[in-house]
Parts: C-alpha cells; structure tokens; sequence
C-alpha cells in the first residue's frame, strides 16, 4: 500500500495524538511525557 494511502488511514488516529500533545502541555526543555508518548507512538507503527 502507498504511504500516502497508509498515511489517510491513519489520520483519525493522529488527531487524537495530535489533541493529547495540546491538552498536555509541557514546559520548553522539560517535555518528558512528550517525548514518551511520541517514542511509543513511533514504535507502534514499526519506527526504530
């Protein structure tokens, strides 16, 4: 499958990731639950 198609199917999922960061805000050099959240998002979807 493209990455683009691949991409559209994910889309719904990346706006609530998107919604979690921004309702969740942190502070300039200290982001560690985002940091967290977008490694394990990132390992989900088989990035190393």
């Amino acid at each position: 499958m493209p990455v683009v198609n691949r991409i559209a199917d994910m889309l719904p999922e990346m706006t609530g990731w998107r919604r979690h960061l921004h309702a969740n805000p942190e502070l300039a050099f200290e982001e560690h639950a985002t940091s967290r959240f977008v490694v394990e998002r990132l390992r989900e979807i088989g990035v190393d």
